[in-house]
């Protein structure tokens, strides 16, 4: 009889339902698999938000009137939020594509009935809040799909709830850009008008991620005298703030920094921004929050204007020595005595830098023989740093993390070459060149300069020493069959290896006692910064994992924090979309600023935001299990490793992204039972 049922059901095209982790992508062609889960299994700790999909396919004929129906689940958790899946079309994809195509699952849209064409699927995300007051243990549930009047199928939810409870306030740092234009021009909202931008901060509040409240806009007026009326920026800081527990307050206009506030003019001793910071920190100090105040002063402009830059930051902290300044972009020496926070892309971290720069050393060392000039054939930036353009003395100015590289390609009929001009002779019998890695020369002369011209030496050996280590770099050294002298030397690259430009980090004239630098400088706090090009990317059509291990790389990398340079900046069509919701959405490229969508009545999640938000929470698992350790709470043999803090390449390969989101979950799951077996052994 039960036999007979299925095929007749089968027949009549009864639909397909199964469930999926929320790090796989479901497209309206995918279809369950003979070990796909048809139950739920959900772990969560109280005060946190754990999720799951439900796809359901309409197998051989279309399904009218599809209704979802959560339930709670015991008495402990409520019924879940529930999305669905739609669909964002791209024109241009992003570096980190993980495939070829053009339609990807993104935005989580209001889920109302709806139909479903034959041989489609749908994918629906539940989104479970664990009170924070919850009791643990483990529970059952279910979640109903209801086909027309009479059709319905019920699918078993198991929760075990952790016996541990996440922070209100997230132990991991961010500062992420809201744009409020867009807000603005999508649901005609007055900049001002606090009631009316509650909602959208209500619903950043659920997201454990801090922002920037201020873009430069109407918050803050400004008189003819330089004196700024901050009420409405305080109001509207202290609702965001509250609301979602910022770790971290931005008090500038955002990435736009002190641009709001004109230098001094000539003749006036008084700074605008004087009164501004002082205002602002105080009032935060009253609060208790002022730990928490950095400013962005400005983006990291082109090397030209570095200058101007560096007097910016000095002009911070000139006016108010209290609040912490940010800047974003590689490690540079020139920087280093003016900023607080450093938030360098993965694409150029170094450990050893970012270490140094904790310690509170200089990343610059001296030269047994200073330079009077350093020349080169050509000069230009490391692929994927346009606005970091080198200079000829980045190869021979002390520092490790500076470098560097030609313009134009090596070639033996057109080498790039590189010329230093040192103030005094100088005897030596080895060389040695660091390389920038991946862009070593693999074939060079070495010349000094002979009365009146170059000539080669004659007799050099040379021996490479590859990277040992994934983030250390790789060298040439060179030794001469005796001491030979010269005040001018060039080096002439006539061939890279995969024919790329070549990239010098620094030329070194005999042996030195040490390449630790010495001299010191004030602490500086290491964050990272998302660049929609490196690994771990938000951009839209990269692995749904990427965004969720970004708080485990800044766990990794030791990083107190990231800058994020994506939230809600929509295309203008958007402004349509946002009462129209379609099912598949329109944007050029995948890697445009936004992580929400705009919904009929505020914010809408994504894919991309409910992983990170995982990622969050995660950081919370690693860094209680990591103080359980310490406390001898938990064996370092036995769960020791599962916050050992791994460094990650800026290029990691997608089969091993893969990898990295099965033991994610897994790790994740792992923690949450060692606390537990923790928190039991530490009962009297």
């Amino acid at each position: 009889m039960f036999a007979f049922m299925a095929i007749v059901l089968v027949s009549v095209g009864a639909p397909e339902i199964w469930v999926e982790s929320p790090l796989v992508r479901v497209f309206p062609e995918s279809f369950p698999l003979a070990e796909s889960a048809r139950e739920a299994r959900l772990r969560a700790a109280c005060g946190e938000r754990e999720s799951i999909q439900l796809c359901i396919r309409a197998k051989g004929k279309p399904l009218e009137a599809v209704s979802i129906e959560g339930h709670p689940i015991g008495k402990h958790i409520p019924p879940p939020d529930v999305y669905r899946t739609g669909y964002l079309r791209i024109e241009q994809p992003s570096p980190r594509a993980e495939r070829e195509g053009t339609l990807w699952p993104d935005p989580l849209l209001e889920c109302n009935t709806f139909s479903l064409e034959a041989d489609s699927t749908a994918a629906i995300r539940l989104i479970y809040g664990v009170p924070r007051d919850a009791v643990p243990g483990t529970y059952s549930g279910k979640v109903s799909v209801h086909f027309g009047k009479r059709g319905k199928r019920t699918i078993p939810i198991s929760f075990e709830i952790f016996p541990f409870l996440l922070p209100e306030t997230p132990s991991l740092r961010t500062a992420f850009p809201l744009d409020r234009k867009s807000i603005r021009d999508v649901y005609g909202i007055a900049d001002t008008d606090l009631e009316a931008w509650k909602p959208f901060y209500d619903a950043l509040s659920r997201e454990r991620i801090a922002y920037r409240v201020w873009d430069g806009g109407p918050l803050v007026t400004i008189d003819r005298e330089g004196n700024a009326d901050t009420s409405r920026l305080k109001e509207h800081i202290a609702y965001a703030a509250d609301t979602a527990h910022f770790n971290a307050i931005d008090i500038g206009a955002g990435q736009a920094g002190i641009a709001p506030f004109p230098a001094p003019k000539p003749g006036k001793l008084q700074d605008p921004l004087q009164f501004y910071l002082h205002d602002m920190c105080n009032w935060l100090d009253d609060r208790g929050q002022l730990p928490l105040a950095y400013i962005e002063v400005m983006p990291l402009p082109e090397r030209a204007y570095w200058q101007a830059a560096r007097e910016a930051y000095f002009r911070v902290h000139r006016n108010d020595k209290r609040v912490a300044r940010l800047l974003a972009g590689a490690g540079d020496p020139f920087f280093e005595r003016y900023t607080d926070i450093w938030a360098t892309p993965l694409g150029s971290f170094d450990p050893y830098c970012d270490a140094l720069l904790r310690q509170g050393r200089s990343l610059t060392i001296t030269q047994n023989a200073p330079a009077e000039a350093v020349s080169a054939r050509s000069s230009g930036s490391f692929p994927g740093e346009t606005s970091r353009e080198s200079r000829p003395e980045d190869a021979y100015d002390g520092c490790l993390f500076t470098y560097w590289v030609s313009r134009g390609i090596p070639m033996p009929d057109e080498p790039q070459w590189l010329q230093i001009n040192l103030r005094e002779p100088v005897t030596v019998r080895t060389i040695r060149i660091i390389w920038k890695n991946g862009l070593e020369a693999k074939e060079l002369d070495v010349e000094r300069w002979i009365g009146s011209h170059f000539s080669r030496f004659s007799r050099i050996r040379w021996t490479p020493h590859p990277p040992p280590s994934l983030f250390t770099q790789s060298s040439l050294e060179g030794t001469f069959d005796e001491a030979e002298t010269f005040q001018s030397i060039r080096f002439e690259f006539r061939a890279s290896f995969f024919h790329r430009v070549v990239g010098v980090t620094e030329i070194v004239f005999g042996d030195m006692d040490t390449l630790e630098p010495a001299a010191s400088i004030a602490p500086i706090a290491t964050w990272l910064c998302e660049s929609v090009n490196d690994f771990p990317s938000f951009a839209v059509d990269a692995r749904p994992v990427e965004a969720r291990l970004f708080p485990w790389v800044c766990w990794g990398h030791q990083a107190e924090g990231f800058v994020a340079r994506r939230l809600n900046r929509w295309p203008p069509a958007w402004v349509n979309e946002s009462v129209a919701q379609p099912l598949v959405w329109r944007c050029r490229d995948a890697g445009l600023g936004f992580l929400f969508y705009p919904g009929r009545n505020g914010l809408l999640p994504s894919v991309r935001s409910e992983a990170l938000r995982d990622g969050m929470e995660d950081f919370e698992y690693l860094v209680m299990l990591d103080q359980a350790v310490k406390m001898g709470r938990v064996s370092a043999r036995d769960a020791g490793t599962l916050c050992m803090r791994r460094l990650f390449s800026a290029n990691v390969p997608p089969q091993q992204v893969d990898e990295l989101a099965r033991i994610v979950e897994y790790d994740r799951v792992r923690i949450g039972w060692a606390l537990t077996k923790a928190g039991k052994d530490q009962r009297p």
